[in-house]
């Protein structure tokens, strides 16, 4: 992921906009395991951001690891990338039984 400068901070952007920008909240986090997709948001290095899905493959503490389960709109960054991130990171959560299936 060559053009992507960092990741969103969900936490720091929902305590300067409470009202409209709202992200899962600390128990749903917890409750995270491998297999789950999270939304998390690419700062790409033209200051663009794109919120993309990660399904989670192994939590390690406070370290999450995953691959990137969109096709990007920017360059910099492809379907199937690796992908660390924490809780901070998590903007929306599908879990693994929520979510449609493929054909």
């Amino acid at each position: 992921m060559a053009n992507v400068k960092g990741l969103v901070d969900g936490v720091a952007r929902n305590a300067e906009h409470p009202q409209t920008f709202h992200i899962p909240s600390a128990a749903e986090k917890a409750a995270l395991r491998p297999g789950d997709w999270v939304k998390v948001g690419f700062v790409f290095s033209d200051g663009k951001v794109e919120r993309m899905w990660v399904l989670i493959k192994s939590i390690d503490g406070s370290v999450l690891e995953g691959t990137l389960d969109n096709e990007p709109l920017n360059d910099g960054a492809r379907l199937g990338d690796r992908v660390v991130f924490s809780e901070r990171h998590v903007l929306g959560i599908l879990h693994e039984s929520d979510k449609p299936m493929r054909n």
